[in-house]
C-alpha cells in the first residue's frame, strides 16, 4: 500500500524508489507512474525521464539534478499522487523504469505515447513495482 503521503489526500510527495541492474549500454532511464485503473483508461500521475544510467534511486519528494518531469494527467508538472474515486477498490500505480541504449529526447510536455514510441526500438531493461492505493 501507499502511504497517505504520497496522495493527493496527504503531502502528494512521491515515494523513494530504487532499482539495479542498469545494462551497460544504456544512456537513458526514465521513470513513470501511471494507474490502469483510473474511471477513464490509464492515468499518468509522473513522468521522469533524461536520468542519466548512474541514477539508482530517486529519493522521495525529490528529482535528481537535470531531470525531466513532464506534464502528468492532472495538468501539472512532476509527481501527483493518487487520488481515486472514494468508493472504488484500491488502484493498482505501477512504477516503471525504463532504460534506453539511446537518448529519449522527451520534454515537459511528453507524454506515455512520446516515451512508449521512443522506447520503441531502443528499450534495453525495464523494471516493474505496483502500489495500492485506496480511499
Amino acid at each position: 500500500m501507499l502511504p497517505r503521503w504520497c496522495s493527493k489526500d496527504g503531502e502528494d510527495i512521491a515515494p523513494t524508489l530504487e532499482w539495479d541492474g542498469v545494462p551497460d549500454d544504456a544512456v537513458e532511464l526514465a521513470v513513470v507512474c501511471a494507474d490502469p485503473d483510473a474511471p477513464n483508461g490509464t492515468f499518468l500521475h509522473w513522468l521522469v525521464s533524461s536520468l542519466p544510467p548512474s541514477v539508482d534511486r530517486i529519493d522521495h519528494g525529490e528529482a535528481p539534478a537535470r531531470a525531466v518531469e513532464s506534464r502528468n494527467d492532472f495538468g501539472e508538472y512532476g509527481w501527483s499522487g493518487p487520488m481515486p474515486p472514494v468508493g472504488d477498490a484500491a488502484h493498482r500505480y505501477f512504477f516503471h523504469v525504463f532504460a534506453s541504449n539511446r537518448p529519449l529526447n522527451l520534454g515537459p510536455d511528453s507524454g506515455l505515447d512520446e516515451l512508449y514510441r521512443a522506447l520503441a526500438d531502443s528499450e534495453v531493461a525495464r523494471g516493474t513495482i505496483v502500489g495500492l492505493y485506496q480511499r
